[in-house]
């Protein structure tokens, strides 16, 4: 916009474009500025989709071979290794959590995890 640095420059005191100056604007907390002792579980899903490369490969090869499974006994026979394995995963962590055991080592934690956490430490 042509002329806008004239506008910017002069500075006008009553104009809503200049710069707001920050000893006129005043922060008034309406809430104290404190977190809580929750944390809330929407956003909690599962981002690791089990055996996704395995399912992949087996839809690849049945697609290869006109959907026959004889030729992609191979690639199934792994599906279902690692189908076996993921199911045994999460149902160790199902126990765990239900026990009220933290995950030792886990990069990330659950929400329900974390407010455990909260009640042994809680926030001042």
């Amino acid at each position: 916009m042509r002329g806008s640095h004239l506008l910017l420059s002069k500075a006008c005191k009553n104009s809503a474009r200049a710069r707001q100056c920050e000893d006129k604007v005043k922060f008034q907390p309406i809430l104290p500025l404190q977190l809580k002792n929750k944390v809330s579980g929407k956003s909690d899903t599962d981002k690791e989709k089990g055996c996704l490369y395995e399912i992949s490969v087996v839809i690849a090869c049945l697609s290869k071979h006109n959907y026959e499974n004889k030729f992609c006994e191979k690639e199934v026979k792994e599906f279902n290794n690692c189908f076996t394995t993921h199911m045994a995963k999460v149902r160790a962590l199902k126990k765990n959590r239900d026990k009220g055991v933290l995950t030792p080592n886990a990069k990330s934690l659950n929400h329900r995890e974390i407010n455990m956490l909260f009640r042994r430490f809680p926030l001042q």
